[in-house]
């Protein structure tokens, strides 16, 4: 992967074909605020809601694993959102004790029937990837640039994330790119 070059990603193409024919829906983008995001979002007739989740995670978390995140983080009504750009949220998290309980209020603050993305990091346990800014080129491209590395904790595969959002509608699969694999969550 080059660091900053657009990238196609279908992940992304299908969670817009998921918002198509509706205005006004309400998504949350959990990476650092981007005004091609806000751009492209609100160009397509709807609200976005943005929280840096990187930077909560890499300067907030006072023990690794305990509930400091989830108490200060998404704090958002139940059912507010359509749609949730979740990114490489879950291979940030650091402790994988906390990616069940942030599923859990990732469900709570979307209501049933709404499309979630997330990208899953397909290195070995342990290897130094990259933690991304994901801008939004067009509704179905996007660009990665760099913004910091940590150690992933554990990869999951097909099976496991199966396994993490066995109570949501639907997941789909798309193949792995420069690393990483699009899921696309319906809940």
């Amino acid at each position: 992967m080059i660091d900053g070059a657009i990238r196609r990603s279908n992940g992304l193409r299908e969670f817009f074909a998921h918002l198509e024919g509706h205005q006004g829906l309400r998504v949350l983008d959990v990476g650092l605020p981007s005004q091609a995001n806000v751009n492209v979002i609100t160009g397509l007739g709807h609200r976005i809601y943005s929280e840096d989740i990187y930077n909560e995670l890499a300067g907030g978390i006072k023990r690794p694993g305990s509930s400091d995140f989830l108490e200060g983080s998404l704090k958002y009504p139940t059912g507010l959102f359509d749609g949730i750009l979740g990114w490489d949220l879950l291979d940030l998290l650091p402790s994988p004790e906390m990616v069940a309980p942030t599923i859990a209020r990732l469900a709570e603050i979307t209501h049933t029937g709404a499309v979630l993305l997330f990208f899953f990091h397909t290195s070995e346990p342990g290897a130094s990837v990259p933690a991304f800014r994901t801008t939004i080129s067009a509704p179905g491209s996007l660009t990665l640039q760099t913004r910091g590395d940590y150690r992933l904790k554990r990869p999951f595969n097909n099976r496991n994330i199966e396994n993490m959002f066995s109570a949501f509608r639907s997941l789909k699969f798309f193949l792995a790119q420069d690393g990483l694999r699009e899921v696309l969550v319906v809940r």
